[in-house]
């Protein structure tokens, strides 16, 4: 979905080639002295291809050359959903979450508030956003064919007790797992 962890492309691409850890360096590198800038400065000729999602003016000050390079996002806002319970889309700046089960959604100005803490949803400032997210999630549901209602029936509680979870190990499941996780007694 585009987000920032380690795993996903932009923040990777800036952890690599930048040698910094993923809150050292996000997946903004203006500004940072690149792997190829080093290799540069020190008579290399660097070349980009491929993908590039993080800044523009990074890309160009980190090679000297280029072919078949694509600037930026493939969409404007990009759609998740994971099982019944959260559905979300993504813009460059905007990120909205929606709980169904729960009744519960979260806001975040990426641009402002990057590692996400504070939630804007329900704040009466950005309601115009929130409502265009919201629309732009829809779309996003009938462009999938997703039919998960995010206004669910029956409303669980916010709060989770995760002590009622019953967890049934699989028979993949390695011997540290099973008595770490399951409290199985193991010969």
């Amino acid at each position: 979905m585009g987000g920032h962890h380690g795993a996903i492309s932009a923040p990777s691409r800036a952890m690599l080639l930048s040698g910094k850890y993923l809150f050292n360096v996000y997946d903004k590198l203006a500004g940072i002295v690149t792997m190829p800038m080093h290799f540069s400065s020190h008579g290399y000729i660097t070349f980009g291809t491929g993908k590039w999602h993080n800044e523009k003016s990074a890309f160009e000050a980190s090679f000297n050359k280029g072919k078949n390079v694509f600037l930026g996002g493939i969409r404007s806002s990009v759609f998740t959903a994971y099982r019944n319970t959260v559905r979300a889309v993504r813009t460059d700046e905007w990120k909205l979450i929606k709980y169904p089960e729960r009744d519960f959604t979260q806001l975040f100005n990426l641009e402002n508030d990057p590692f996400e803490m504070n939630n804007l949803a329900g704040d009466t400032a950005y309601i115009t956003i929130q409502n265009q997210m919201l629309r732009e999630l829809i779309e996003w549901q009938k462009i999938t064919g997703d039919t998960i209602q995010l206004n669910a029936a029956h409303k669980l509680p916010l709060e989770y007790d995760h002590t009622k979870l019953i967890r049934k190990p699989d028979k993949w499941q390695p011997e540290y797992t099973l008595k770490k996780y399951f409290d199985l007694k193991l010969n």
